[in-house]
Parts: C-alpha cells; sequence; structure tokens
C-alpha cells in the first residue's frame, strides 16, 4: 500500500509545508511522551537530548529498514545517587541505558491508517520499559494517533486496571535482572492497559509543528519517586509542545508536561542514503587520440614515476609491478578508492593509452597482499573505440574479459618497472576511546596518540604492534579500584582502571601469517598481544568466491 501525503487528501495542500516525521522526549519518531505508527525515511540517523527537572534523556535513532526503528537512549535521573556509598560513585546520579525498537505491522491507506508496534526500554532495567500498540491516521495538514500502551506507558491504568488486596494495581512482573541487559520478555503486554493518543499539526509557517498528547503514565512508579522519594505530580494528563525545525538538519522542542513540567529538547538529523563522497576526485584523464606512437614500448625512470603517481592519484592503484612487452602492459596493483573497477580500468586504461604504449592488450591483477585476486584483460582496440564513442551505448565492459589470475608473465617483458615498496610500515593516528554512564561520572574519555609499526617477513608473514600514549583524560574521577589479588598481572575488565592509568602502554603485538590454499579459499593464523588486556592464538577460515557478493 502507498503513503499518502497531505497533498494527496486535499488537492489544494501543495501550496502548504507538508508534515513530517519528528522526534518525541524518548528518541524515536513519536509525539511528546507518548510514540505514534510514523518512521523516517529508511536510513535516517537522528542524534537528539531531551532536558527536564527529572531526567535528560540523550538518544541515538537509526531508521535500518523502511518498516524498521530503532533508538539506543541513555537516561541521566537526576534526583537519584548512582549509589548510597558516596565512596563508590561520590556524588555520580543514576544512569539507565535503553534499548527500543518499532516496526510497521500496516502502511497508511486513504482509507486505513498506519499501524505500529513498539518495544520500550527492552534491554534496560525496567525504568521505562512498555510495549505499545499505535495507529496514526493523516487528514491534511492533522496527523492523529491513538493507541494501547502496557508497563510504563500504561501505568495510568485507564482502560484495565487490576488491584490485589494491598491496593497495589496493575501486577506487572518485576523481577528483572537488577544489572540490566537481559530481554525479559514475560513482562510483555501484561499489566495496566492505557489508552494514549495525540495530535500533531503543521502550522502555515513550515518551521513550526504543534502537538497535543494525552499521556496514558501516571508517574507513581518512576525512579525518582520510588528510589529517590521525590515527587512527580501530574496536574495534568495533556501534555503541549512545540517544534521549531531548521532546515533540513535540526529540530528545537518546548514542552510543558504533567501540568508543571517545563521540558526541553533539541535533534541532528542526516540520512546514510543521501550522503554523498566527501573527498574531492581527481579529474579522470582525456583520451587522447593523436598522442605520438612509440616504435617500441619503453618507459624513463622519470616517465615511469610519473605514472606511478598518476595511476595512484587517478586511478586509485598502489601500484606494485607494471611489466611491458610488444603485446601487452601488465599491471599489479591494490585497488584502493574505486569499488567499481569498471571505473578504475577506464582511467588505468586511458593514463596507459596516453603514455604512447601502442599494445594489443592491457592486463589489471588485482592484489590484495599478498594474493592475487582477479585478472581483466582489456582489448585495447575496442577500448579505443569505446573511448571515442565510435558506436552508440559503448562501455568499457564491451572491451575486457575477466579471469583467474594466472602466472605473471616476468621473463618475456621487455621492460618491468617494481614499486621497490619498503617491507616497514609505520605510522601515527589518533585515538579517542568514551564510555557512558560508569559509577564514577556519566562520561568518562581517555585521548590519545597510537604509534603503529609493522614489518613483512617474506610474502605471507607480518610483525606489527601499536603502543598508545595517553594526552588527555578525566580518569582523576576514579575513586574506586579492586583490592589487589596478590598476582603481579591486573585482571582482566574487573581491574581495567588500573591499566588506564598508565600513560604509555602496549595495544597490539602480534605475528600474523597469511595463506591461500585454493582459488576462492584464504586463510590466516595470528598470535600475540591481542588487544588490551587479551593474549592468545587464534585463526580464520575465508571462502571467497571471485566476483560473487553472495555465496
Amino acid at each position: 500500500m502507498t503513503l499518502l501525503s497531505a497533498a494527496s487528501v486535499q488537492a489544494d495542500n501543495f501550496n502548504r509545508p507538508m508534515l513530517t516525521p519528528s522526534a518525541s522526549d524518548f528518541g524515536g519518531v513519536g509525539l511528546i511522551q507518548m510514540p505514534n505508527a510514523r518512521f523516517e525515511q529508511e536510513g535516517e540517523l537522528t542524534v537528539g537530548s531531551t532536558y527536564n527537572d527529572d531526567y535528560w534523556h540523550f538518544n541515538l535513532s537509526l531508521q535500518v529498514l523502511p518498516w524498521l526503528e530503532t533508538t539506543l537512549r541513555y537516561t541521566i535521573v537526576n534526583k537519584v545517587l548512582y549509589n548510597t556509598n558516596f565512596a563508590y560513585s561520590g556524588d555520580t546520579r543514576f544512569t539507565d541505558k535503553s534499548i527500543d525498537i518499532k516496526a510497521r505491522v500496516w502502511e497508511e491507506s486513504y482509507w486505513t491508517p498506519e499501524i505500529a508496534i513498539g518495544l520500550r526500554d527492552l534491554g534496560g532495567s525496567g525504568l521505562f520499559d512498555g510495549e505499545y500498540i499505535a495507529t496514526s491516521k493523516r487528514w491534511g495538514h492533522f496527523d492523529f494517533t491513538l493507541g494501547l500502551g502496557w508497563g510504563y506507558i500504561g501505568n495510568s491504568g485507564n482502560l484495565h486496571r487490576r488491584s490485589n488486596a494491598n491496593n497495589e494495581k496493575c501486577q506487572r512482573q518485576s523481577d528483572y535482572d537488577p544489572q540490566g541487559g537481559s530481554i525479559e520478555s514475560h513482562r510483555w503486554f501484561s499489566g495496566c492497559m492505557s489508552i494514549f493518543g495525540g495530535i500533531e499539526y503543521q502550522t502555515p509557517w513550515s518551521p513550526l509543528r504543534i502537538k497535543l498528547e494525552y499521556d496514558s503514565n501516571d508517574y507513581l512508579n518512576d525512579r525518582p519517586v520510588l528510589k529517590g522519594k521525590d515527587r512527580m505530580p501530574q496536574d495534568s494528563h495533556f501534555n503541549i509542545g512545540l517544534l521549531y525545525r531548521i532546515q533540513h538538519w535540526g529540530d528545537i522542542r518546548l514542552s510543558y508536561e504533567r501540568g508543571n513540567t517545563l521540558t526541553a529538547g533539541f535533534d541532528f538529523f542526516t540520512n546514510f542514503n543521501q550522503i554523498s563522497s566527501s573527498w574531492q576526485e581527481t579529474p579522470a584523464p582525456r583520451y587522447q587520440e593523436n598522442e605520438t606512437t612509440r616504435s617500441a614500448p619503453y618507459l624513463t625512470d622519470a616517465e615511469w614515476r610519473a605514472l606511478h603517481q598518476q595511476l595512484q592519484d587517478v586511478a586509485g592503484y598502489d601500484v606494485d609491478t607494471l611489466m611491458i612487452n610488444e603485446k601487452e602492459v601488465t599491471l599489479v596493483a591494490n585497488q584502493n578508492h574505486y569499488r567499481d573497477l569498471n571505473i578504475a580500468h577506464y582511467r588505468a586504461a586511458t593514463l596507459l593509452h596516453n603514455q604512447g604504449l601502442q599494445t594489443k592488450q592491457y592486463r589489471f591483477i588485482e592484489k590484495s597482499t599478498p594474493f592475487l585476486l582477479t585478472e581483466t584483460t582489456l582489448d585495447t582496440a575496442i577500448f579505443s573505440d569505446v573511448a571515442q564513442y565510435h558506436y552508440p551505448n559503448a562501455h568499457i565492459q564491451d572491451a575486457i574479459i575477466i579471469s583467474e589470475p594466472i602466472t605473471l608473465p616476468i621473463s618475456n617483458s621487455t621492460h618491468q618497472f617494481n614499486s621497490h615498496a619498503s617491507s616497514w610500515q609505520a605510522s601515527l593516528s589518533p585515538n579517542m576511546q568514551q564510555s557512558f554512564g560508569g559509577p564514577e561520572g556519566f562520561y568518562l574519555y581517555h585521548f590519545g596518540v597510537n604509534g603503529n609499526a609493522g614489518v613483512n617477513i617474506g610474502e605471507h608473514w607480518n610483525l606489527g604492534g601499536s603502543i598508545y600514549v595517553n594526552l588527555l583524560n578525566n580518569y582523576h574521577k576514579f575513586n574506586y579500584d579492586v583490592p589487589p589479588d596478590g598476582t603481579h598481572i591486573p585482571r582482566v575488565r574487573t581491574l581495567i582502571r588500573q591499566y588506564l592509568k598508565d600513560t604509555v602502554r602496549f595495544s597490539n603485538l602480534q605475528l600474523t601469517g597469511f595463506t591461500q590454499w585454493q582459488d576462492n579459499w584464504f586463510g590466516e593464523i595470528y598470535g600475540g598481544y591481542l588487544e588490551s588486556m587479551f593474549a592468545g592464538i587464534g585463526g580464520e577460515v575465508l571462502y571467497r568466491p571471485d566476483r560473487k557478493s553472495v555465496v
């Protein structure tokens, strides 16, 4: 079914701005506190935060598929400490991590609404866990939502409330893992059930829209009330909000909730499917029809160095070997730029032709050190017709034959040029690691530099490693270390603070071996200090059918 736009409902709506999805306080498309059945475009990424006296929400939402939305959220509970033991966590406030998903069940048509089902905080510690079924129907510049909620979303029990002898309502099971992170499916769609709903209106002024909702939570079981001994009174079940859109990249949200609470938030968004490449592509060379030809294929050292650089800059080839004879030019190289080899071959063939190398064919052998992966043979006569558009719909594929790479014709090469790449590699790179929600602080980080070095031992072995130097961190917030256990080597992970306090430390030191058993089978083995705090040995096997994306 086709999702109808506002313009398809009223013929004169083309003069008014369109109503598009926007985020709720919890992240993900919704109203204010309540969800709806709307979805962003596939590939949409939204990063946002929401602030009021009770909660600070930090969320990231990704529209993975046209019908599936996922949200990761961190929440700071302002009036609850992480732990009552000041020596353990100081005055750090309680932090909760949540994961939400929402799936489309039915797509909107002219007569029927959009229907979605969702799970909020499905892998958390129970602070906001709830489930819902939402329906949304658009009419002109209004979008109407009506839904059923359970758990956090249904706590008011306006539709169904069960009470026991102690007047405890809902009886939703509370035996979740106190450490969080587990899927408590036995709690889903249980306890109190409530109706929620709302209206979203796109004003004639395109940046501004208005939201009004009926909130089906009563806030009597929120963490600040149960653990912080705070009050979260609800003077009204109706929340109202304004949203101001900043061009095509951001939203500012302001709402008045529970009849007494002012909430503000903002969101930044982009779409991965619409992001274009940020690198500046070197212009493709022009095919020079009247270029002076050479009586024999020959390149001087200066011409070779210039061609080597051109092949890298223009065609993306890190050249290992170039071989020339009267019949063919053979290029052995790693392709580091173009995923579409047709583009790389076209550019490289043009560069070779413009050198005046008049041979019958070009051979491009794609290499991923130390393996030869794919060989492409290009007929230079046909390529000349393609490059000059001598016939309709000319394409470089007309001139090529793809095959498995064979033994290189070194012995019958008139001239051979090697890049003489060093067996040593070295580099410096910035490194930043960060964590959220720890007991000493919500945000901990360290920033430094990785020094990386490696050496190739023959064609099939590599010895490499890296050293990390810390430049900036906030580790002074660490106030808790597990007491030593009598050994000289700190335990893994449980004593991570002792590792991070070292200004200089090894990140990696390992020996790796590569091999190719048959045409499509590759393998590697490795051993050493594989990553911070871990040493060991391992191996991998790769089955890679040539030029097939799915096995």
